[in-house]
């Protein structure tokens, strides 16, 4: 643990809680909560090892720690914090700028400085959250007619989901199946399938072509050793394709791959798995669940 003497010496003031040690950082230079125009002058953080956690006031809280490691001044500190909090500000807004171009009405909290947004996949209503890394998480989901799940699956990066299909696929991935006894709840609109590949050779024939300029959302569902995953595919440029596997724990795997390169779903989904093609199997999303 940094020593209490080092500290002060740095220039900041050191209590002992219950919780544990607590330091307390006096700005030279405020901060700025850019949103209600409200001076940051002091920052309280808990000692840990050779760091300093984010704690207080709001704005600063869960922001990545200072590192206390060669530190020889409070001015050094407050750089690292200036930086960290002015880094959280830019990502913000291109988080916020990435989810109203995919369609979605980001809200930030003005006193945490907090990302969320509503993403309406019916039947399933998600609440994503930002966290100050850069990061959201699904904070809480409910299938409609449904009770809400909190904290589902692990953070994830938007910037791997450039459209909404992608974002969707990873979603319900972290969702799983849909359970027999909602499916059998009272009857509902009737399910519109997706369009199947093989139907498009069946109308257009095998000399159709997509032109090089226009998007190309691939989603594939599979199962492996009895989990269900999804593997969501964009067309970037011409031939290169993004790609994502999500299981119920969020992202497996993601990478950029030439299409004549690519080795095929189950050889991919077998890789980072760690198991044998045999046992992926493909799934029609109406045959889900």
């Amino acid at each position: 643990m940094a020593d209490a003497d080092r500290l002060t010496e740095l220039g900041l003031s050191v209590t002992d809680t219950e919780a544990g040690p607590e330091a307390v950082l006096q700005l030279g230079t405020p901060l700025l909560n850019p949103l209600v125009r409200r001076p940051i002058a002091t920052g309280v953080f808990a000692v840990a090892e050779e760091r300093l956690i984010p704690l207080e006031p709001a704005e600063l809280e869960g922001l990545p720690p200072l590192s206390l490691e060669g530190v020889r001044s409070r001015s050094e500190l407050e750089q690292q914090l200036a930086g960290a909090f002015h880094t959280h500000l830019v990502t913000l807004q291109r988080r916020s700028a990435e989810l109203r171009a995919l369609g979605f009405a980001p809200q930030v909290d003005p006193e945490t400085l907090e990302l969320a947004a509503r993403v309406d996949d019916p039947p399933f209503r998600f609440l994503l959250a930002g966290d100050k890394r850069g990061q959201l998480r699904v904070a809480e989901v409910s299938r409609e007619g449904g009770t809400s799940v909190a904290d589902v699956g692990s953070p994830f990066d938007l910037s791997d989901f450039p459209n909404r299909a992608g974002l969707f696929a990873h979603l319900r991935a972290l969702v799983g199946p849909q359970p027999p006894a909602v499916a059998a709840e009272k009857p509902t609109a009737p399910v519109v399938h997706p369009v199947d590949y093989r139907e498009l050779l069946e109308h257009f024939g095998e000399a159709a072509w997509i032109p090089a300029p226009a998007a190309i959302d691939v989603v594939v569902t599979l199962r492996a050793r009895g989990t269900a995953y999804r593997f969501a595919a964009t067309r970037v440029r011409e031939r290169t394709f993004r790609a994502l596997l999500a299981g119920p724990g969020g992202k497996v795997w993601a990478d950029e791959f030439e299409l004549d390169a690519f080795p095929g779903v189950a050889a991919v989904v077998a890789v980072a798995l760690g198991i044998s093609a045999s046992e992926v199997e493909m799934v029609a999303p109406w045959e889900e669940g």
